[in-house]
């Protein structure tokens, strides 16, 4: 039996849906995270599995590009693989699909494996996928490169302050939280169709931060930064239709 492909069928809920009644970006990271969840588990690889060694998945980048948020039926089909690990860090593809097989999104997220108490990252090439045979299909031709975010542009600036709610069992908050301060802080993208996001997560922010917003648009593209505690904590790229 192949183990190296995960596929999963969800019914997605009101809270999934944007004003606009579109599948919110939000729901695709969340889909994203909960089927690499559950295939780490199938593979023994899972939160369960790997806290028992004082280990944990972190998360360093997200991608998505986005070709259909608003499919005739409330089932979707998520269907996710890793990638052979490189030299520390180690990728995963993602696709959703509606119920009658039509495409709404891909995506690509960038992990590694640290330690729970001090956070010091273990080499890829020590830990084991238990997979034979991985899935050369890969949802991206280009390099997945760091986003770069020029600080000599002028900017806008919003604050947010994270909250508890947002905090995850690795005790930070969790990579689909981030998304959420920025749709906040950032009007220009709200009631805009999102085509591609990327978000690079550069330091963990925990409860009760405050985070300042910075951003900036070329066209239709916003260059995001987010600062906490005089640190640099994420950077996102987001491209509109």
């Amino acid at each position: 039996m192949n183990n190296s492909i995960y596929e999963e069928k969800f019914k997605l809920r009101m809270n999934d849906y944007d004003n606009r009644d579109h599948i919110y970006i939000g729901t695709i990271m969340d889909l994203f995270q909960d089927v690499a969840g559950s295939h780490a588990d199938l593979l023994h690889i899972g939160y369960d599995d790997l806290i028992k060694n004082d280990l944990i998945w972190m998360i360093l980048r997200n991608k998505v590009e986005i070709y259909n948020t608003n499919p005739k039926s409330d089932y979707v089909v998520v269907k996710t693989w890793p990638h052979v690990p490189g030299r520390v860090d180690m990728d995963r593809d993602y696709l959703i699909y509606s119920e009658d097989g039509e495409l709404i999104a891909k995506g690509c997220s960038k992990w590694v494996v640290c330690s729970y108490k001090t956070r010091k990252l273990i080499r890829a090439k020590d830990f084991n996928y238990h997979i034979d045979d991985f899935c050369k299909v890969v949802n991206f031709e280009e390099p997945f490169d760091k986003v770069i975010f020029d600080d000599s542009r002028d900017v806008k600036t919003n604050e947010i302050r994270t909250t508890f709610l947002d905090v995850d069992h690795n005790g930070h908050i969790n990579n689909t939280k981030y998304l959420k301060y920025i749709f906040i802080c950032v009007e220009e993208i709200q009631n805009r169709e999102i085509k591609k996001l990327q978000i690079d997560y550069l330091h963990e922010l925990t409860k009760n931060l405050i985070v300042t917003i910075k951003y900036y648009q070329i066209g239709d593209t916003i260059f995001v930064k987010g600062i906490s505690c005089n640190k640099d904590c994420f950077v996102a790229k987001i491209e509109m239709e």
